[in-house]
């Protein structure tokens, strides 16, 4: 009688399981065919949508083409997922506005590796790490980090001299080792030189060991129908066993750099001027702060956007400049003027260089880290005309908007003179939007810039650079947009 109950229970139980399932499925594909097929958008390939699968180059110049037809906002169809795109700098200051709300069917993919840090969380835990965390990157702060960023392009110009053989090299490989080394020592100040010397630093090996192997697992949920839709299918197999081990290790070498930090200011209190010591200051008005799970989530967070992004931005600058070799020189000319003899690019002289600048954002335009922002309506919005309701994906098109046509001329066209003081004014705040915008843009946008900015001047005054010929710049998606193959430069000294 026992045996039949607890039999009666376990399929009930599973029942229930399926039911649950059954359901969140056809509420799903109910909201996914009424965006489908009555929402504006190009037609779809095939039954599967568009046939975006990878954001490589194929599926970006699609992406660039349904801009053109539909310069306001569209439809998407992803394989089982349909989206709308916002596409111009007035509705996506309408979206920042109205959906603050990021979309957890991708976040909380992220949440065993980053927790609820500001790049997963959402609503109050967001607004009050938010606030604490913003004065980490004030001005006062960014100053001391660019002698850190002085360091770290020495070092870049360094490992770039045992490359001046007439021969090719992968550009973008020694820019991350460059920008991992920078975001490392400013978060943690362990002045590492991990460009010479990655194979004696084993947290930080490691450390980008577990982040390719991160991506990699990524990409194998995101292509799998069953293991976006269930997290418990997911957890149960092999992937998602492998996704969570990898997590727990990347969780605990961020608790070892705080159990570090914390022993050597208990046996030798003195003052440091890093991230990871502002984090474990940051107070609350009534005096409390961050956990050490918060902390950890935090330096995670920070790790993981704060060195692609600016590897990718530093990438496709030189690309650009190399491209356009005028502007390459345009650029080293402003370099020579501003700093004349000095070794060391002061902080207070980053903004000085204006057409590093406007090259840099013409870069940043054409070639965005991130293509898309996901959020997910959280109220009734009207849109054009068309109401989006409660619990509608969208995406901030960033990509979609740097290459449209309605709010820049000849958008595919490298041309920094946009960027000039004159052509700037008037321009919608959002039209430029490589860090995202709003509430929830970059906290870390102004670090970023000035740590490109630094490395770039060292390398253009040192070295010239050129494509090698015949190649061909492919774009991919990893975390954030990069060179498939690699970028191959030519480095040829400047003699001062």
């Amino acid at each position: 009688m026992i045996s039949v109950s607890i039999s009666v229970l376990i399929y009930t139980a599973l029942a229930l399981f399926g039911i649950f399932y059954l359901s969140k499925f056809v509420a799903f594909l109910y909201s996914s065919i009424k965006l489908r097929y009555f929402f504006p958008g190009p037609k779809p390939v095939s039954i599967f949508g568009h046939g975006l699968t990878d954001f490589g180059e194929e599926d970006l110049k699609k992406l660039e083409s349904y801009v053109k037809q539909y310069p306001r906002m569209h439809r998407i169809v992803y394989g089982h997922m349909v989206r709308i795109v916002v596409a111009c700098p007035e509705l996506i200051a309408l979206a920042y506005a109205e959906i603050p709300d990021k979309d957890r069917i991708f976040s909380d993919m992220f949440t065993p590796a980053f927790g609820n840090g500001l790049l997963m969380s959402s609503g109050a835990i967001w607004k009050r790490n938010r606030r604490l965390l913003t004065p980490l990157f004030h001005f006062k702060c960014l100053e001391s980090f660019c002698e850190v960023f002085n360091k770290t392009g020495d070092h870049f110009v360094e490992v770039i001299s045992t490359k001046i053989n007439g021969n090719s090299f992968d550009f973008s490989k020694l820019a991350r080792l460059a920008t991992f080394e920078a975001t490392m020592n400013s978060i943690c100040s362990k002045d590492c030189d991990l460009q010479n010397n990655l194979e004696n630093n084993p947290d930080q090996r490691s450390y980008l060991e577990m982040l390719d192997l991160l991506t990699a697992q990524s990409l194998i949920r995101f292509n799998n129908f069953l293991y976006i839709m269930s997290d418990t299918i997911y957890y149960m197999s092999k992937a998602g066993k492998d996704f969570l081990k990898n997590c727990k290790d990347m969780r605990n070498l961020m608790a070892k750099f705080i159990h570090e930090r914390r022993a050597l200011t208990t046996e030798e209190p003195r003052e440091y001027n890093d991230l990871l010591d502002l984090i474990m200051k940051s107070r609350d008005e009534d005096g409390s702060g961050l956990s050490d799970e918060e902390m950890i989530d935090e330096l995670s967070n920070f790790f993981a956007a704060g060195f692609e992004t600016t590897t990718c931005g530093i990438s496709f600058l030189m690309y650009c400049l190399c491209r356009h070799p005028e502007w390459q020189e345009k650029c080293r000319e402003e370099i020579m003027e501003v700093l004349g003899d000095s070794e060391t690019i002061a902080f207070e002289d980053i903004n000085k260089f204006e057409y590093l600048n406007m090259c840099l954002k013409e870069s940043l335009r054409l070639y965005s880290p991130a293509t898309l922002v996901q959020r997910i309506v959280n109220k009734p919005v009207q849109m054009d005309g068309y109401t989006l309701k409660k619990g509608t994906p969208i995406d901030i098109g960033i990509q979609s908007v740097h290459m449209n046509p309605t709010v820049w001329q000849e958008p595919s066209k490298f041309d920094p003179n946009r960027f000039s003081k004159e052509n700037m004014e008037g321009k919608h705040p959002y039209s430029f939007i490589p860090f995202s915008a709003g509430a929830r843009n970059c906290i870390g946008q102004h670090f970023a810039l000035a740590e490109m900015k630094v490395l770039s001047i060292k390398l253009l005054r040192s070295y010239e650079f050129s494509l090698e010929p015949g190649y061909e710049m492919i774009r991919e998606t990893k975390t954030v947009l990069t060179q498939k193959g690699g970028l191959s430069l030519i480095a040829k000294p400047i003699q001062i």
